[in-house]
This record gives C-alpha cells, sequence and structure tokens, in this order.
C-alpha cells in the first residue's frame, strides 16, 4: 500500500533500559510518508498528513494527535493520556484511526 516504510530514529538522548529504547521528545509528523514506532517515546505524538503503524512495544507517554489527511493503524503499544481526532484543516480529509485486536490502552484502558 505505502512504497516506502521509514523507521523513526530521533536525534535525542536515548536512554538503553533491558533492551528498549526511550527517545525524548515530542515528534511531529507531517510529511505525507508512512512511519512506524515501535519504540517508547517520553513526549507527545502530533501525525498531520503523514500515517503511522503503532506496534508492540511502543509506548507513547504523552498524547497522541491524529490531525486531517492522516491516518494512525493501532497493532498494540499503549498511550499514557489520550487520543484526539482532529479535523482542523479543511483542505484535507478527516483523520482515522483504526484499532487492530485488543492488545492496546489508552490512559490504562484497554
Amino acid at each position: 500500500m505505502f512504497s516506502q516504510v521509514k523507521r523513526i530514529r530521533l536525534m535525542a538522548a536515548v536512554l538503553v533500559l533491558s533492551g528498549a529504547a526511550l527517545f525524548a521528545g515530542d515528534l511531529y509528523l507531517d510529511d505525507g510518508q508512512y512511519y512506524e514506532i515501535d519504540y517508547t517515546l517520553n513526549g507527545s505524538l502530533w501525525i498531520e498528513n503523514a500515517s503511522v503503524g503503532l506496534y508492540n512495544p511502543a509506548r507513547i507517554t504523552g498524547f497522541v494527535i491524529t490531525g486531517s489527511g492522516s491516518t494512525l493503524d493501532i497493532h498494540g503499544g499503549q498511550i499514557d493520556y489520550m487520543l484526539l481526532v482532529s479535523t482542523s484543516n479543511n483542505g484535507l480529509p478527516d483523520g482515522v484511526v483504526t484499532i487492530y485486536g485488543t492488545d492496546f490502552a489508552v490512559n490504562g484502558v484497554a
């Protein structure tokens, strides 16, 4: 479906604990590409006009905003605070969130 898959690597401090990477800082994606997240993001995630796949053991410690023109495919992981779907840009289609399976939680609720 997508011609290119990018794995996100932030230019930030990385702390390795028990083999899992912890990335510090918020992340804003708006370049029309597809990204896979399967690590801990110590911050929030804004998605507008991009596509993101969230996979275990992904953990977003802040909130996730899925804005206009974006898709979020959740295959597992957790969001510690909240998930918000926004329609802020009238020139782009509404954001779409699809949850696959039951291995996912927002604010501790599966």
